[in-house]
């Protein structure tokens, strides 16, 4: 039986929107376009409930329900879940297929590796911070070696390959850890954005470093899951 296309319509054309052999879902360009363009938007909200919830210890677990994840296995708890609402001039197709842009780890490394590289440009232009090229080019070094590390994570987790993920985890710990090392050095300037932008870089590096243990903690689960207890007369 042919798949149907985002119209419901069934085809089996290999054109366009019709499903492959095993009845998959296939996008063409502008609707991987729209779904990418929402994909950001999850980012946006998720940055938005990060700042909302910056002083509560718990804001990964805050963020993560109102995001409509499962907090417990960073996983999405529902895939239909609304999670950002659409545009009425632009609304989304009924199914999507599934890409680990949905995965909420993914989410979570864009948005806040994407607001560290912000941030760190509009500090290191302004006049007096005091930043060398040295400087500048290892700390922005180091947070996108984590977020590629921690993409690369999802992709062998999304695969059951949970040593590939636990590996690449760990690399994206030791690459926070030069993250934090490039603070350090962050030279005393007169420069009233100092204090502030620190603040918000080792926030977000505190809760990368937390969400790469959570993830390690559940590839080493899977590798090795717990004995099941035996039944009792």
């Amino acid at each position: 039986m042919s798949s149907s296309d985002n119209n419901g319509n069934a085809s089996g054309s290999p054109d366009g929107n019709s499903g492959d052999a095993r009845g998959e879902l296939r996008w063409n360009e502008q609707e991987w376009l729209r779904f990418l363009r929402r994909n950001h938007g999850d980012q946006l909200k998720y940055l938005s409930l990060h700042h909302r919830f910056r002083d509560t210890p718990e804001r990964l677990d805050h963020c993560a329900r109102r995001m409509g994840w499962d907090t417990g296995e960073w996983v999405p708890a529902d895939d239909n879940a609304d999670i950002v609402p659409e545009a009425a001039d632009e609304p989304p197709p009924p199914t999507a297929p599934y890409c680990i842009h949905n995965h909420p780890v993914f989410i979570v490394t864009r948005a806040l590796c994407g607001h560290l590289v912000r941030a760190w440009h509009f500090y290191c232009d302004k006049p007096g911070n005091g930043v060398g090229p040295t400087l500048a080019i290892a700390f922005g070094d180091a947070v996108r070696d984590t977020e590629h590390h921690m993409v690369m994570a999802v992709n062998g987790m999304d695969t059951r390959d949970w040593a590939l993920g636990l590996a690449q985890m760990k690399l994206a710990h030791v690459s926070l850890n030069n993250a934090f090392g490039s603070l350090e050095r962050l030279p005393d300037s007169m420069s009233p954005l100092r204090e502030p932008f620190l603040t918000e870089a080792r926030l977000c590096l505190h809760d990368l470093r937390e969400l790469t243990l959570r993830v390690m903690n559940d590839c080493r689960f899977e590798l090795d899951p717990p004995a099941p207890e035996e039944e009792q007369d």
